[in-house]
């Protein structure tokens, strides 16, 4: 899937989205009960497709490292973990199943 393609599907995603719960509320609601996530990047699945990237809602959560991989592409890596809604839009709509969003 090319860039393009991509940020097409990202946009059209985030406006059905926001249409039925809006990013802001559902990111209100889950923090409203102290809940925390982890989330874990299969690096063995991931093909660096970067969909996690461009749907996640926080900014700073995900990545794109500066090393290219065995596979001849940039790895997505995460951090400010403690940032997460869990809203798991990552883990939906990963094409590959290499991102995996946990409630702990």
């Amino acid at each position: 899937m090319k860039r393009s393609e991509t940020q097409n599907y990202t946009e059209l995603h985030r406006k059905t989205q926001n249409n039925a719960v809006g990013t802001e509320q559902m990111s209100e609601a889950v923090k409203a009960k102290n809940r925390s996530f982890v989330v874990e990047i299969n690096q063995e699945w991931c093909k660096g497709c970067y969909i996690c990237v461009d749907v996640c809602p926080v900014e700073g959560i995900f990545h794109i490292e500066e090393e290219v991989s065995d596979k001849g592409f940039r790895r997505v890596g995460a951090v400010n973990l403690e940032r997460c809604t869990g809203c798991m839009l990552c883990e939906l709509l990963c094409p590959d199943l290499a991102v995996f969003v946990k409630d702990i």
